[in-house]
């Protein structure tokens, strides 16, 4: 099936595609407001990066001016630099004194790089003193309490060792090993060691006293991350507000389109057509619009043709009632105003019967042909042998055709087939078209009638039927009324006061026909020496 370019998918699959796209262009848009915020938001604070790798190289070439403190250790915080005898030979805040650490102060002091982190909790036993519990703990939940330096030490009140997980070499820490074991400095600056060699190969330790609890710093991050949450939502609701939009403008186009269609239709413009591509649904609807529209067109030129065809019948019947009943007051006047002579009378008097049978014969056809029109009207269809009765019925007319002097050629087949028909409905149908080759061609003309078989039911059983083609080698059928010739009121002679006939008899006979679901049609079989040729089909009775 060739695929319609001016469909793009169903409108499911657009919405779906779309959602996804909203929600991927949301979760970076979120991700890049939130880290790009934080970042600059560090930045104006002066908060610690957390991350040493970008000062290593100035850490090694010994260039400590040039690092830049509060990316390290925050804006209330600095950094010490010791030499491999543990004596400070840097220190970034040249207010603060110089401070010598001792072998079991640097022990204490927690790696900068570490998978452990220290947990320090205070409680009080059953006498009442204040005892703390510091834990050293792995980031791996590790049962080993021994792995990777774990331990668990508890301390009194004077920070004497009471118990411990390990082989503690000490009984008693003092005050400044024990601040920086439980990061409970002073000035509240958590300490951190990181030991590098520097490009003169000795061995250095960088000491970074960092500061996180500064409350003007912490309100002021808090503040932006405020701000920054506030600036993610006023981002994603710009956006749902951009999506919506779009997917507005998507569904409207169409109804827009179809709405503006309508309007035209409304307005009488039949002839407008929805052009649209896009989802598969609307295209749809549009195509649907579309064929309605072609349908109510044809609806009504229908309509109108058959009004215009009503009227013209009026037209016909009351002329062609006119015509008569005006020769019979003319004569009858003149005979009874004495104008005629005696040896006349009986002549104009046969005239008058004889316009009053043709009038009768009018108004019987056109009774005829309303009684077939009517919707209660029904045929009383018998199952006969239909060539059989159509001998019959030739042979019945065939004295009247022979005194009109009118030659008859029969052709017909010596197999029989049975039908289901109305035979007084289709003894009409064929006396009509006899009638019209007796009425208007000249005596001597030859009429022909073929009868046979086509398409066997046990050939093929939906088109098995019976063939009959009557016709003459007469004046024939303009081919200007060709086309038009099974219409009512179509005659051969355009001259209204020469024609004879009602113009009916054709119309009659197509749809007794097609009233036993048969067809009739013109033929050209001008060739073979006829001029008018009519075929006319009859399904079997296995086909009615």
């Amino acid at each position: 099936m060739k695929k319609d370019k001016r469909k793009k998918g169903s409108f499911f699959s657009l919405l779906i595609k779309n959602y996804i796209a909203f929600t991927v262009i949301n979760v970076v848009l979120v991700m890049s407001i939130f880290s790009l915020g934080t970042l600059a938001l560090a930045a104006h604070l002066k908060m610690p990066e957390g991350d040493i790798s970008s000062q290593i190289k100035l850490l090694e070439r010994g260039e400590y001016e040039k690092i830049k403190a509060y990316k390290l250790v925050g804006s209330k915080g600095y950094f010490e630099i010791l030499d491999k005898d543990n004596k400070t030979v840097y220190i970034s805040d040249n207010k603060r004194e110089k401070h010598a650490y001792t072998k079991g102060e640097l022990q204490c002091i927690q790696d900068f790089v570490s998978d452990t982190i220290i947990n320090t909790q205070q409680y009080k036993d059953e006498e009442g003193q204040l005892l703390t519990l510091v834990k050293k703990i792995g980031y791996y939940n590790s049962d080993d309490e021994n792995q990777g330096g774990q331990y668990f030490i508890v301390f009194d009140s004077n920070r004497n060792i009471l118990m411990s997980s390990g082989n503690v070499p000490k009984k008693q820490y003092t005050k400044r090993e024990f601040q920086y074991l439980t990061n409970t400095l002073e000035d509240d600056l958590e300490i951190r060691k990181y030991s590098f060699t520097g490009d003169d190969g000795e061995r250095y330790m960088l000491i970074m006293n960092t500061s996180f609890t500064d409350k003007r710093s912490i309100d002021a991050y808090y503040n932006g991350l405020t701000a920054i949450g506030i600036g993610i939502i006023v981002s994603y609701a710009l956006s749902v507000l951009g999506f919506v939009l779009w997917l507005s403008r998507k569904v409207r186009k169409p109804l827009n389109t179809l709405n503006n269609a309508m309007l035209a239709f409304a307005d009488g413009d039949r002839g407008q057509a929805v052009e649209y591509s896009g989802s598969a649904e609307f295209v749809q609807i549009c195509d649907s619009f579309n064929n309605m529209s072609k349908q109510l067109r044809r609806s009504e030129h229908a309509k109108m043709e058959m009004e215009e065809q009503k009227r013209k019948m009026l037209a016909d019947i009351s002329h062609d009632l006119k015509t008569p009943i005006t020769t019979i007051q003319g004569y009858a006047k003149a005979l009874a105003d004495g104008l005629i002579a005696s040896e006349e009378q009986k002549k104009y008097l046969n005239k008058i019967y004889n316009k009053s049978v043709g009038l009768t014969e009018l108004i019987n056809t056109f009774y005829e042909y309303s009684k077939l029109e009517h919707p209660d009207f029904s045929y009383s269809f018998k199952i006969i042998e239909i060539v059989e009765f159509l001998r019959e019925y030739l042979a019945d007319r065939y004295e009247e055709i022979s005194d009109k002097g009118f030659e008859l050629e029969l052709e017909i087949t010596e197999e029989s087939a049975a039908c289901s028909i109305d035979k007084l409905q289709l003894k009409r149908a064929f006396d009509n078209i006899i009638n019209n080759s007796l009425k208007h061609n000249a005596s001597g003309t030859k009429i022909f009638i073929t009868v046979g078989i086509v398409n066997k039911p046990s050939d093929s059983e939906e088109n098995a039927g019976v063939e009959i083609v009557m016709g003459d080698n007469g004046v024939g059928i303009p081919a200007e009324i060709a086309g038009v010739i099974f219409d009512p009121f179509v005659i051969g002679d355009d001259s209204r006061n020469s024609r004879q006939g009602s113009g009916l008899g054709l119309s009659i006979s197509k749809k007794i026909i097609e009233g036993h679901g048969g067809r009739i049609t013109l033929e050209n079989w001008e060739k073979k020496g006829y001029y008018t040729a009519f075929k006319i089909r009859i399904p079997t009775a296995q086909n009615c």
